[in-house]
């Protein structure tokens, strides 16, 4: 039952189907090639798919930590700054 259980929204990677469940992200997890698997944030993300599959919980933690290994590293584009404004003041 729990494997079975579905994320809140389903985690997109492009060229491949969306992973909707616990047990899509561990056997995309576990797909991975060996050298990828042992970076840490892949290490996290496997044991919050573990623990919640086996012992059950929130799927969100397991959700959080896939889209956070997969996300890591990658530089979130901002938009430009705008010019702090003029502050006037009168001066008696």
């Amino acid at each position: 039952m729990p494997w079975s259980l579905k994320f809140h929204d389903p985690i997109i990677i492009e060229g491949r189907k969306p992973l909707r469940t616990l047990r899509d992200a561990a056997v995309y997890i576990t797909a991975l090639p060996a050298r990828e698997q042992k970076l840490l944030h892949w290490q996290a993300a496997a044991e919050a798919v573990l623990l919640v599959g086996t012992k059950g919980g929130d799927p969100m933690l397991a959700e959080i930590g896939v889209r956070r290994a997969l996300n890591y590293g990658k530089v979130a584009e901002r938009e430009p700054r705008r010019k702090r404004v003029k502050v006037w003041r009168i001066v008696r």
